[in-house]
Formats: structure tokens, sequence, C-alpha cells
């Protein structure tokens, strides 16, 4: 049963950070591949494609340190993967934020 959960975790963690990366970048940026004119940079947004990234970055970075507080182990190796996913998350974010 740990395994599952601990699968079921990871697998949560890997989907917030592949949705953090599908919202990057500019909700209108495709609008400059149909007329060059256009700067999508001035259109006015809600943030709701901002709002989504923070929580699903919460949502990775909460599956992580979940994972990282149920696992059994005794050993430091146990850390390793959220961490890992824990830093794919924020890469993710950070990255997609230029």
């Amino acid at each position: 049963m740990r395994h599952l959960l601990r699968l079921m975790l990871a697998v949560i963690s890997l989907s917030a950070s592949f949705g953090i990366g599908l919202l990057s970048g500019h909700e209108y940026g495709w609008m400059t591949e149909f007329d060059a004119s256009l700067d999508p940079t001035t259109i006015e947004t809600n943030g709701n494609r901002a709002l989504v990234r923070i929580v699903l970055l919460v949502l990775a970075l909460a599956a992580a340190a979940t994972m990282a507080a149920t696992t059994k182990t005794t050993t430091r190796s146990r850390y390793v993967l959220p961490l890992v996913l824990s830093l794919l998350a924020i890469a993710a974010y950070g990255f997609g934020s230029r």
C-alpha cells in the first residue's frame, strides 16, 4: 500500500509540473504568428493563468513533501525522489515565467 501511495504522489507531482510547463509563456503569444504588428504583452488579462500555475506549484510541492513524510525508511535516500520532483516543479515554474 505504501508503494501505491508513493507512486500516486509521484504521478501527481509530475502531472502538476507538466501542467506548469504547459501554462508557461504569454496567453496571447500565438497572435504574433498571424499578425506581426500585434504586441500580445499589451493585452490586459485578469491573471488566471498565473493563479493556476501557482496552485499547480503548491500541489506539486505538497505532494513531494507528503511523499517524503510518509516514507517509512530510515535512510536519507527517501528524500532523493521528493527533492528531485520539487526541484523539477520549481524549475518549470521559474523557466515558465520568463
